[in-house]
């Protein structure tokens, strides 16, 4: 091999050899991603009576605290404008609309994206609907009138829908409870530690059909099966009103 030959040689592997080299390094200090400064946080809704998961038209009746046997073929209500509360006391807004099902899965979960990280100590959120959105007619989604959701006798939508039957002597008789108009709007605040660190977390939430008919009032279906939020109903659907304060609790987050 003459010496040309060799140096030319020698030039194309050097040359090689310092691009490799120089590729490995750029890959070697490539920066990091920037973490993420958001995560989500989904509201997972299972309905029970005292701890098991209620059944549509069940052939065994629950029994609550007046001691009324029913069982359930409609239950149906507004979980509305969240807010998280973080340690400092700040709050995360998310003006959501959201009918749950109880014996619909597919309705269960509402998921609040971009959630700021941070540590959190409550949720609140409202069961029903604001007064603006309450009387602002049809609209979409979940507040649109093919969910049955919204009176025909009066502005505004019904919070909670509750329907079945109840044991009367021998006979089975029909009931139907339907809360609503503004008055009767409840916020529940659910107090509990929680963090959000650009990841996906989970809230379980329970809500218990034994606390509609009992504190503070033990409602007897059988002094009235029928209550739709009438001017004239005033004081039965307030007691049912305020029994549904704390029908919901949080389980757990993780």
């Amino acid at each position: 091999m003459h010496k040309k030959q060799f140096k030319i040689i020698f030039t194309i592997l050097a040359g090689a050899m310092l691009f490799s080299i120089s590729s490995c390094n750029k890959e070697d200090t490539k920066p990091d991603p920037l973490p993420k400064t958001k995560g989500i946080l989904t509201l997972q809704f299972s309905n029970t009576f005292d701890g098991t998961l209620l059944t549509k038209n069940a052939a065994t009746f629950y029994t609550n605290a007046a001691g009324n046997e029913f069982n359930v073929s409609t239950f149906r209500y507004y979980i509305s404008n969240v807010e998280l509360t973080k340690i400092d006391g700040s709050k995360v807004y998310y003006p959501v609309y959201k009918l749950i099902d109880a014996f619909e899965e597919s309705s269960q979960k509402l998921t609040l994206l971009e959630v700021p990280n941070g540590d959190y100590k409550a949720i609140s959120y409202f069961i029903g609907i604001d007064s603006t959105r309450n009387h602002s007619g049809p609209q979409e989604g979940d507040l649109s009138a093919t969910t049955g959701m919204l009176w025909t006798w009066a502005s505004g939508y019904l919070f909670l829908k509750l329907e079945g039957f109840y044991k009367d002597g021998a006979s089975q008789t029909s009931y139907r409870y339907h809360i609503g108009t503004d008055e009767f709007l409840n916020k529940v605040t659910s107090p509990i530690s929680y963090s959000i660190q650009g990841t996906q977390k989970n809230a379980f939430m329970v809500c218990n059909l034994a606390e509609f008919f009992k504190n503070p009032t033990t409602f007897d279906i059988k002094s009235d099966d029928d209550i739709q939020s009438f001017p004239n109903e005033k004081k039965e659907a307030g007691e049912l009103a305020a029994n549904m304060a704390d029908m919901i609790t949080v389980l757990k987050i993780e």
